[in-house]
């Protein structure tokens, strides 16, 4: 519900708010003391606020800025009085149609009410809208979210075939994982079952986590027997892994996997059962009922279930007059979802457990996710994403605006949260039946840059052992929908050589401070896997750019990788800078040269001198660029390691033919990067 301010924004009975579309700013709350107020009598914009403008100081009041075409509208913070005011902070509220949503009884004479609390200065009231709301339990771990969950899981195993779509092979549709935890072991204890002791034919739930600095108790080599007997007491257990036991319990899944509890982790043959593990990550979390992500907990002692203030969750709807009915009765108005930047994204980017590298493999592979975040439920799969703040039967009326999946996880547009995208799609689209297409594995490259770009900004404790194998259930997956292809260090075939253009951040590799922006130590130096920053491949796909118009041409000849030591044997110009930058500004178009250094341009004179190699060209919304890499010669004839790489880029023009017909009079050689 919202307070009297709040809903005469959309309503149009206040002076202030009558011509939304042509008054750019104006006083929301005067006073922070209306806001608190407001907030406390359950108006949702305003508790949001308050939240929201905690760290923001001593703030006096809030202005509005009109809606942008009546989906966004923007509250701003200000501290100071009159001519002395100064922005501190905004929040924007989002609205989502709902189509077929009617009026309730007698909300004309709530309309009315309103009005007459704005005329008499009650504008922190907070009426009853008359709309029906489901009850919000102070707990994410009440009954009724145990009921609500099932909900979720009920309506997307009837109605979503595309969620129960699998590449899965023959053999995989009877596979199960190696351990198991049976929730309904008796007397309170934990009871662990193997697969070459008994078979599982009932589904299991897969559980993500945070592990923590704080040691708790794991299945090893000494712990194993009893677990497998159950001798050990439930109590033992860190708090989150006694919580989701006990809502599995009640949402009547009779097993989880949960890594901790499911893999040996010390102890005598624990490095052979991880490695057993890693190979089969794809399956684990592929063919699980539903993963839960305890996404509120940054250890397992914090519990899976939060206490909270109903309030917040509490839908809010409002009503907006369509354009040109300006004589339109209220009742007869569109209606419109409330919604905040937390309603998506809160659970999936600012919880403990979303920069944890390991996760983003569990995300993409599980059918369906329940999240536990700090306030609420989150649901995400393939066919719908919703939270508590939008229940079942409201999520098919919004409109196909509000529930678009991408792959960016929200970082353009926070009405959208899915990090996994066309991975579904390809599996089952036009071009299955054309593996070998182009264009074709052009969209699997582009699915690849897309993960991997993302995954670089997550954390390891381990990189040097875990960076490739923390995708490797990923790499397996989009693996099965290009047979012919192969992976080696973190790249697929297909991708190459376009793959091999990926930069660190522009001057990313000068920073002194913390490790090594890159490592070669973990795969040769041509792969992104020994970069320690956030990585960026040169080629991607941009919104309204077909992938077939991304890449136009490449100038290497007989790539290939040389395997076990995964070096890179090929043929192309390789050509001393000098030589470059000459090529690059014999025109006079509009354009610019730019370098990505993998260590800092100053080390990089000082351990000699640069070579360049020209990848491929490739098109995007700015205009035609050139790509390729900086290499440094070692001491083996014939041998290189990668240094960085570099961008031509033509703005809004194709790049002269002339660059092209000044590369094509140097003559290609054979080289190897190492």
């Amino acid at each position: 519900m919202l307070c009297a301010k709040c809903i005469s924004i959309f309503l149009h009975r206040s002076r202030e708010a009558s011509d939304l579309t042509h008054r750019r700013t104006y006083v929301h709350h005067k006073w922070r003391e209306e806001v608190e107020s407001a907030a406390k009598n359950g108006c949702r914009i305003c508790f949001t606020a308050i939240t929201k403008f905690k760290s923001f100081g001593n703030w006096t009041s809030i202005y509005v800025q009109h809606p942008l075409y009546g989906l966004v509208l923007r509250l701003h913070c200000w501290e100071g009085e009159d001519d002395t005011i100064h922005p501190r902070g905004k929040l924007e509220v989002h609205l989502l149609r709902l189509v077929d949503l009617e009026s309730p009884p007698h909300y004309l004479q709530y309309a009315e009410q309103v009005a007459q609390d704005i005329t008499n200065g009650f504008s922190s009231t907070v009426r009853e809208d008359r709309f029906s709301r489901r009850t919000i339990p102070t707990s994410t771990g009440h009954n009724e979210n145990v009921a609500l969950a099932r909900a979720w899981l009920d309506r997307c195993l009837k109605s979503h075939a595309i969620c129960g779509q699998t590449d899965d092979s023959a053999a995989d549709i009877h596979w199960q994982p190696k351990r198991l935890v049976d929730v309904h072991a008796p007397d309170g204890r934990l009871k662990v079952v193997e697969r070459d002791k008994q078979t599982v034919s009932e589904p299991y739930v897969a559980v993500s986590h945070c592990w923590g600095k704080e040691e708790f108790f794991t299945l090893n080599a000494k712990t194993h027997d009893a677990a497998v007997n159950a001798q050990i007491l439930l109590e033992e257990l860190p708090r989150s892994f006694r919580d989701v036991i006990d809502f599995c319990r009640r949402l009547g899944i009779p097993y989880i996997w949960i890594d901790s509890l499911c893999i040996l982790q010390s102890g005598a043959r624990s490095e052979d059962d991880w490695l057993d593990h890693t190979k089969e990550m794809r399956l684990i979390y592929s063919r699980c009922l539903l993963n839960i992500s305890v996404n509120c907990a940054a250890s397992p002692y914090e519990g899976a279930f939060r206490d909270r203030n109903p309030t917040c969750l509490s839908e809010a709807y409002v009503p907006s007059r369509p354009p040109g009915c300006e004589d339109l009765e209220v009742t007869n108005y569109e209606w419109y979802l409330v919604t905040f930047e937390e309603d998506y994204s809160s659970a999936l980017r600012k919880g403990p457990l979303a920069t944890r590298g390991w996760v983003l493999q569990e995300r993409y592979l599980s059918p369906r996710i329940l999240y536990f975040a700090q306030d609420r439920m989150y649901w995400e799969c393939s066919g719908w994403r919703t939270n508590e703040c939008c229940p079942l039967n409201f999520m098919e009326n919004l409109e196909p605006t509000g529930v678009t999946r991408t792959a960016n996880d929200g970082r353009d547009n926070p009405s959208v949260f899915s990090i996994r995208s066309t991975t579904f799609t390809l599996s089952h689209s036009r071009f299955r039946n054309k593996p070998s297409s182009p264009e074709y594995l052009l969209k699997i490259s582009l699915e690849w840059f897309s993960i991997v770009s993302y995954y670089s900004e997550c954390h390891l404790t381990y990189p040097d052992k875990d960076k490739a194998m923390a995708l490797e259930g990923i790499a397996q997956k989009l693996g099965m929908l290009a047979p012919k292809s192969f992976y080696a260090a973190g790249l697929f075939s297909h991708d190459l050589p376009l793959g091999l253009l990926w930069h660190l951040p522009q001057d990313k590799g000068s920073n002194k401070n913390g490790p090594p922006a890159v490592s070669n130590s973990r795969a040769p130096s041509w792969s992104w896997l020994n970069a320690n920053s956030p990585i960026q491949f040169a080629i991607m796909s941009m919104p309204g750019q077909e992938s077939s118009q991304v890449c136009t041409d490449h100038y290497l000849e007989d790539i290939h990788v040389i395997p076990q030591s995964h070096a890179l044997q090929l043929r192309g110009w390789l050509l001393p800078t000098s030589t470059i930058e000459a090529v690059y500004t014999s025109t006079n178009s509009l354009q610019s040269l730019v370098y990505y250094f993998d260590v800092g341009r100053i080390e990089c004179k000082q351990n000699g001198s640069w070579w360049m190699l020209p990848v491929g060209k490739y098109s995007n919304l700015f205009g035609e660029i050139q790509g390729g890499l900086i290499l440094h010669k070692t001491e083996v004839n014939g041998q290189y390691i990668r240094a960085g790489m570099y961008r031509y880029i033509s703005y809004a023009r194709p790049i002269d033919s002339r660059v092209t017909e000044e590369l094509r009079k140097h003559e290609k050689v054979d080289l190897m990067i190492v």
